[in-house]
């Protein structure tokens, strides 16, 4: 169900991703006892190829669930595979099929109350446009109205766009221009408040078709191009076909044919190559038109010709593919079966000869069996003798090698149990007095007066190389825990803005010391595959740097690039900066240099956080300019959809 439902979603933003994992749900659904999951597969990944305009390969789709749903009563999925068969021929121009269906649809579930959906939205939109489509404007309202009551009625923005969308095309048809753009305007601004792309596409091209009605064929054209740019980065074939029509049409007013003409033939091209019938025979009678004007009759004849050819012949081509097809599958079916049978009669004559033959050769050789069983036993017998000689003499070296692990073992453990305690002094013991004397010092400088500056003086020195030792200390922490592989890399999935914020306040009286501005533009919801302690220590290390190296009133600005599958963390300071030369040394020998108050530093930050992030593939690049400040780029990967599953474990 996770894959159908990130199918559907990507169905907005992009089709190929969409097909990918809608065919990952046909292949495990097939493998389920419950076969109602591979029909919605299948229904969702039709409702698909129904959006670009491959309305063959959606209706062939839609039949393969159709097979599959007659092992079950009708109910809710059931319902949401009909409802898209309705809509498909509709979209073909199959009316009286669209409405039969829709019809009885629409008394099954007034039957069964229970099965109310999202379908049922689907449903009275369809039966609307068939209407419409009919000239019924009476009977398409209601239908219009319906609709967008379920929507509103069960708080669905998605489905809300789309009824908001076709009252609004409806009141267009009606020249009531007012309504329709109160309808339009409205669903536009839902679909771009919820990224929903092909939504907001279909909204500009309504918007563009109110304007060309109103003949303001300018203002059109901007809608209609704004609506072509979103709908080739979807891909929606027909969807784009049918802009190239409307531009043509605006285009043809403003007295630009040449242009008007190019749209054209992009629309007939495109409407051939997804086999649209119905669109394809409106372009065609668009650009027999156009020629007219320009005085091309004979090209003109030529497309009206083709337009009445198409429109002649469609029914008749559809039912002679249909049956062809129909035969080619028996025929295919008969000759597989033949093949079959006389793959098992072949079989069993095979089966017969080998037994014939096997028998004979048993015969011939079996007292030479006899022979060479007996040989076999007595070279068993003395590689047996000689084996268990060889596994004594192996299991007392054995035993020896055991006790001389056992003892570098406990040898190791208790180097362990050293390191840890010189790490547990350096940390705690070393590091907890000098907090607390840096606490000291920074009372007395509250409590000194202002007009003793010579101790304020030596206060502050003080508090400074206070400072040095602990992140100098710090530093050496990490560098020893890398060194000596303390680290145990856990990748999880990690809110960066909270990672963030507790570096800057254990950085806050530094912060305040140099009147340094830090500006966080990093978003509450940006997400990043990491370990997170490791990535503590490169956020703690690389700000550190920034504040060493910036002056006092400088500013610090975080900011994040979202990439494909990465995260792009910069870090931009307002300090001293770095030449080239310096910058090139920085992962292989750093120079050690003071900051813009005499801070120390060891030079092996940056190699830290360099080591540390290419344990959680991340990478860490300097751009730096003397005097220009410095902005550090830290690439941390963005997680995959299993990644929160495991998280979550």
């Amino acid at each position: 169900m996770l894959l159908i439902e990130l199918g559907r979603t990507y169905t907005q933003l992009n089709l190929d991703s969409s097909w990918y994992f809608l065919r990952q749900a046909i292949d495990v659904s097939k493998r389920l006892p419950n076969k109602r999951i591979l029909i919605r597969a299948y229904t969702s990944l039709a409702t698909t190829y129904v959006v670009t305009g491959e309305h063959a390969k959606g209706l062939a789709i839609l039949r393969q669930a159709e097979k599959v749903g007659r092992l079950y009563p009708f109910d809710s999925i059931q319902l949401d595979l009909q409802t898209r068969l309705t809509q498909v021929y509709r979209i073909q121009g199959n009316y009286e099929q669209a409405l039969t269906l829709g019809l009885k649809l629409e008394k099954q579930v007034d039957r069964y109350p229970q099965l109310q959906s999202a379908s049922l939205l689907t449903l009275y939109t369809e039966l609307a446009l068939t209407y419409e489509h009919q000239n019924n404007d009476s009977l398409a309202l209601p239908y219009y109205l319906k609709a967008n009551d379920y929507a509103l009625k069960h708080k669905k923005k998605k489905s809300l766009i789309g009824t908001l969308g076709n009252l609004g095309e409806y009141y267009v048809t009606r020249k009531d221009f007012a309504k329709a753009e109160q309808y339009i305007n409205e669903s536009l601004r839902i679909s771009r408040e919820f990224n929903f792309n092909h939504s907001t596409a279909e909204s500009l091209r309504n918007l563009g078709e109110i304007k060309q009605n109103q003949r303001h064929y300018t203002a059109a054209v901007g809608y209609y191009e704004q609506a072509l740019s979103i709908q080739k980065q979807i891909g929606a074939k027909e969807f784009i076909g049918n802009i190239y029509i409307e531009l043509a049409q605006s285009y043809i007013a403003l007295k630009e044919r040449p242009k008007a003409l190019a749209y054209v033939e992009q629309s007939i091209d495109l409407f051939r190559q997804i086999q649209s019938a119905h669109y394809l025979h409106k372009a065609l009678r668009l650009k027999s038109s156009l020629l007219e004007q320009q005085g091309s009759f004979k090209e003109a004849l030529r497309s009206t010709r083709q337009a009445q050819v198409l429109s002649d012949s469609l029914t008749g081509l559809d039912k002679q593919k249909a049956i062809a097809q129909i035969q080619a599958s028996f025929d295919l079916e008969r000759k597989q079966n033949q093949i079959v049978n006389l793959k098992k009669d072949l079989t069993l004559q095979q089966q017969a000869s080998n037994t014939i033959q096997l028998e004979l050769k048993l015969a011939q050789h079996q007292r030479t069996f006899l022979i060479v069983v007996s040989l076999l036993l007595l070279l068993i017998i003395l590689i047996t003798y000689i084996n268990y000689n060889k596994l004594k003499q192996a299991q007392q070296l054995l035993r020896q090698q055991k006790d001389e692990i056992v003892r570098q073992t406990d040898q190791l453990v208790e180097l362990h149990k050293t390191k840890d305690q010189l790490f547990s002094i350096i940390s705690h013991d070393l590091r907890s007095p000098l907090i607390r004397l840096k606490q000291d010092i920074h009372q007395l400088l509250i409590n000194v007066h202002s007009e003793n500056r010579q101790m304020v003086s030596s206060l502050t020195g003080i508090e400074q190389k206070t400072d040095n030792v602990l992140a100098l200390l710090m530093t050496l922490l990490d560098w020893a825990f890398v060194q000596f592989k303390g680290f145990q890399t856990t990748l999880q999935v990690l809110n960066l803005a909270d990672l963030v914020t507790p570096v800057f306040g254990h950085f806050a009286d530094r912060l305040n010391q140099k009147q340094i501005t830090v500006i966080n533009q990093i978003e509450a919801d940006t997400i990043v595959f990491a370990d997170k302690q490791q990535l503590g220590i490169v956020l703690r290390n690389l700000v550190d740097n920034a504040i060493k190296f910036t002056p006092v009133q400088g500013y610090i600005r975080l900011l994040t690039i979202e990439h494909a599958d990465s995260i792009e963390l910069q870090i931009r300071d307002t300090g001293i900066g770095m030449s080239p030369e310096l910058v090139g040394q920085l992962f292989s020998q750093p120079e050690v240099r003071q900051g813009t108050q005499e801070e120390e530093g060891t030079g092996l930050g940056i190699l830290i956080s360099q080591e540390l992030l290419s344990k959680q593939k991340g990478t860490l690049a300097v751009d730096s300019k003397p005097n220009k400040g410095t902005t550090v780029k830290v690439t941390l990967a963005r997680p995959h959809p299993a990644d929160y599953a495991q998280n979550h474990r």
